[in-house]
């Protein structure tokens, strides 16, 4: 016969899908959780070379805390130019899910020097043609952006090396 504590038990299962989180070994984050969402979104690249100084740049000027589109080529997934037409499309459904669901007030574009998808995309082309690439795409991508939410303030950034360090170039509207 089951007792009250087994039902317990089995009830909690069931609301954590069937799983009993509290026998799995786990990491408890020193950061406590808040439920109030952020107002800022920031689309970058995948690389996670560049993970640790685009986040110190976030926290820095951009958001204490921020949603984050992360994805090969960051915000060339946005541009047709720049992508295939399902990339294009996934960007613009997580784009309007996190506008819709968070009341996104800004958005922050960021590509980064020595891009690997765009060495792949373009191959042996010289940086400076990469470079403007990136800088046209990050255009297309504010300009996509704005044409479904002309309210929501983007701004395009650029990071490179420079001597060991990631600098951090805003770019003109």
């Amino acid at each position: 016969m089951a007792t009250t504590a087994d039902r317990i038990d089995k009830a909690a299962k069931r609301r954590r899908g069937g799983v009993d989180l509290i026998s799995l070994e786990t990491y408890l984050a020193a950061e406590p959780f808040s439920a109030q969402r952020p107002d800022t979104l920031v689309v970058y690249c995948s690389d996670g070379r560049w993970h640790e100084q685009i986040e110190e740049f976030v926290r820095a000027q951009c958001s204490e805390r921020a949603d984050v589109y992360a994805a090969p080529g960051g915000p060339a997934g946005f541009s047709l130019w720049g992508s295939t037409l399902g990339e294009a499309k996934v960007c613009e459904q997580a784009i309007r899910f996190l506008r819709e669901h968070h009341q996104l007030e800004s958005a922050w574009l960021i590509a980064h020097e020595g891009c690997a998808y765009y060495r792949t995309k373009y191959g042996p082309l010289e940086a400076g043609y990469i470079r403007r690439r990136q800088f046209e795409d990050l255009d297309r991508a504010r300009d996509a952006i704005l044409r479904w939410y002309p309210n929501l303030v983007v701004r395009k950034v650029y990071a490179f090396l420079k001597a060991d360090c990631v600098a951090f170039a805003r770019l003109p509207d």
